[in-house]
């Protein structure tokens, strides 16, 4: 239990320096929280115990009668003659203040869940925007997907719960007092007696934590392994494996149904604990009945203390059923704490000339123990694209981010030079390069939006980015760039495909383009057609082709990284 309570108060102090909450944001927020807390519960007894005044003519009526003097004189609302309408005008006030200040509270609550998992959900997106390729190459967007949907909510859902913990438990110490200031006695020996229970919820609510814990791996496996097969539909429904393929998603499914079904039924045990706790009540009260002749005499007491008891008993009842909440959602802590720690790409200057030469300089760059790029110098220069060939892990993907920046080397240099013989290191600035991958994702937007992002373009370099891509014929047949993507491009072969991800480039004004694979998958018509292209833009670019195929480019350099 002990490793427990340090693992949850570790977790909470990154979460929070994670959440940029100010402290004195946080002061007041608590402040105020717990202040509105208190008074609910003071106002809350004495409410209590006022009504048990008016019926029983309990042990609160003479304090009563003076306290309700007291309030209600100057409200012009006191009586001389019925001290029960005194009372029951008190408790009427006391009770819309309640109202008020509950609701007061339950907002209060939303706030804190609401809040966090807005800052959460962007801190997490932005840092995967902006992370170190390096560390996130090999990520599952289902894993990802989980963490800022699912997982972000519950880490929301875990503060809110904690804020209740004490909700609950000032509750309970207002409630224990005013009850102990009743009949101390009674209050004591229902406390010892009730003390067996509270074990027993300790063991329930580790093993909460536990299975919540282990449900949140599992959880995201399953989200990963459906996210992938979607991803591939096609090739599942053109392969006719779905049969294969739905044993493999759902196959953790039935753990996490287990899991759920462990976690439900320790869940329900920690519904009942308040019935648990009466049930004791009313066994105590009954055996008291054959040691005191005066127990029914005393009925208006043990009224007072019940009823304090009861509300006390509600607040332990939701101050255990936060505590197992937070145990519960717990497994969510790992994920998005993974999320919010990774690593954000390097600081680097922006070049904003155009290169006209790239060097690489005895490049040596090795991944995870693998030796991949030893001792490479490399000129790339205007008119002389570069073809990058080799066997799969042979290190070409790896080569054409150590050029554009994106991975530093661990010996030598890439240098960029300018027009001007200005030399730039990759280690300390960055240039805009252009990448047109093998598989392009078209964005939810219009053909324009996908082009040109956020970006004013005039139209006239946007039909001459078009022209110079070799898409005029396309896009007159879809009616234009306003034309709206649908399905991420689905219906657009993977030659203007890539042609759209040219035009996108040479609208980002780069004088550089590496071209991953782009003859893959197509036939030979739109291959002829592509490469003529790329050709065509290497007069004024600096072109570095990433390929299994084999590439035939006038005044090309060819570089096969199995034989380097």
């Amino acid at each position: 239990m002990n490793k427990i309570f340090k693992y949850q108060i570790n977790s909470i102090l990154q979460l929070l320096q994670f959440s940029e909450i100010k402290f004195y944001k946080g002061f007041y927020f608590c402040f105020f929280y717990y202040f509105f807390t208190i008074i609910f519960a003071v106002l809350d007894s004495l409410g209590s115990l006022l009504l048990v005044s008016v019926f029983l003519k309990g042990p609160f009526l003479e304090i009563s009668n003076t306290f309700s003097k007291i309030i209600l004189e100057p409200l012009t609302l006191y009586s001389k003659q019925d001290i029960s309408t005194n009372l029951i005008i008190l408790v009427i006030i006391i009770y819309l203040l309640l109202i008020f200040i509950k609701i007061l509270i339950s907002y209060m609550d939303a706030y804190i869940w609401t809040y966090l998992r807005n800052k959460y959900q962007n801190k997490i997106f932005f840092n995967y925007l902006n992370a170190n390729w390096i560390n996130i190459f090999d990520f599952k967007v289902g894993d990802v997907a989980g963490t800022i949907s699912w997982e972000i909510r519950a880490i929301s859902k875990y503060f809110q719960n904690l804020f209740k913990i004490f909700y609950q438990l000032f509750l309970c110490l207002v409630f224990g007092i005013m009850a102990i200031f009743v009949s101390f006695k009674i209050t004591i020996v229902g406390a010892v007696i009730v003390l067996p229970l509270i074990i027993l919820y300790i063991y329930v609510y580790k093993n909460l934590a536990f299975y919540s814990k282990l449900e949140a791996k599992i959880r995201n496996n399953y989200m990963s392994d459906i996210t992938e097969r979607l991803n591939g539909l096609f090739q599942i429904i053109s392969g006719n494996s779905s049969k294969h393929h739905f044993k493999i998603g759902s196959r953790e499914q039935k753990k996490i149904w287990r899991l759920e079904l462990l976690q439900g039924f320790f869940q329900s045990v920690t519904t009942v604990f308040s019935l648990l706790l009466i049930l004791i009540g009313l066994i105590f009260f009954y055996i008291y009945t054959f040691y005191s002749s005066s127990a029914y005499d005393d009925i208006a007491i043990f009224a007072s203390v019940g009823v304090l008891g009861f509300k006390l008993i509600s607040s332990l009842n939701g101050l255990v059923t936060s505590a197992g909440n937070v145990l519960r959602l717990s497994g969510s802590i790992d994920p998005v704490l993974y999320s919010l720690k990774i690593d954000k790409k390097r600081e680097t200057k922006e070049i904003k000339v155009n290169l006209r030469k790239i060097i690489l300089d005895n490049l040596t760059f090795n991944f995870k123990q693998k030796k991949l790029i030893q001792n490479f110098s490399l000129d790339i220069e205007l008119g002389k694209p570069v073809i990058i060939s080799g066997k799969s892990g042979s290190g070409k993907t790896t080569l054409a981010n150590l050029i554009s920046g994106i991975y530093l080397p661990q010996k030598g240099l890439v240098k960029y030079i300018d027009a001007e013989n200005n030399v730039y290191s990759s280690k300390n600035y960055y240039y805009n390069f252009g990448y047109v991958t093998q598989n392009i994702h078209l964005f939810r937007g219009t053909i324009k939006e996908f082009l040109i992002e956020d970006k004013f373009i005039e139209n006239k370099k946007i039909e001459f980015a078009i022209k110079k891509s070799g898409l005029e014929e396309f896009i007159q047949s879809i009616g234009g760039i306003d034309k709206l993507i649908v399905e991420a491009g689905r219906s657009f072969s993977g030659g203007q495909i890539r042609r759209l991800g040219i035009a996108k480039v040479l609208l980002n004004n780069t004088k550089v383009i590496i071209f991953d694979e782009p003859t893959s998958g197509l036939d030979n018509n739109n291959k002829s057609k592509l490469l003529k292209t790329i050709e065509e833009l290497s007069i004024e670019h600096l072109i570095i082709i990433i390929s299994h195929d084999n590439i035939d480019l006038k005044n090309s350099k060819k570089i096969n990284l199995d034989y380097i």
